[in-house]
């Protein structure tokens, strides 16, 4: 049951994620900005995806998990779950690609609003949720 409570929550968080660039999106952009970083959120939002359903599916994730002398397990809150070492190498890269991915995606975000690359609205802008006029 934990599971798919955890299956039901990515998907959710995923589908938030999903909505709230659609909504930012709207409003008109450079072209050639805003491009790159829509495409690394959306391939840091799919990689999180996979690798939330690869860890709920195979008994956790190697960077929660343990090496014991010739055998490696993958960790899942407190339970451990016997894999080869191929497996346990993968998961292990995919984990820190994943936590990778999510920095460089902030970082972009971060420089792109500084810079204003990215166009966000702003309180003036029909799209900002407080609508235009308002203060």
């Amino acid at each position: 049951m934990p599971r798919i409570l955890l299956v039901v929550a990515i998907l959710t968080s995923a589908y938030l994620l999903v909505q709230v660039f659609q909504y930012f999106g709207r409003r008109p952009a450079r072209k050639t900005s805003s491009d790159p970083f829509n495409l690394l959120a959306a391939v840091t939002m799919l990689n999180y995806v996979v690798f939330a359903l690869a860890s709920a599916t195979s008994g956790g994730s190697a960077l929660h998990g343990k090496i014991v002398g010739d055998q490696y397990f993958l960790g899942d809150h407190g339970r451990y779950t016997a894999v080869s070492h191929t497996f346990w190498l993968l998961s292990y890269a995919h984990g820190w690609i994943t936590f990778s991915l999510f920095a460089a995606t902030l970082l972009g975000l971060v420089i792109g609003a500084i810079t204003g690359s990215l166009n966000l609205p702003s309180n003036g802008d029909d799209h900002h949720p407080r609508g235009r006029g308002t203060v």
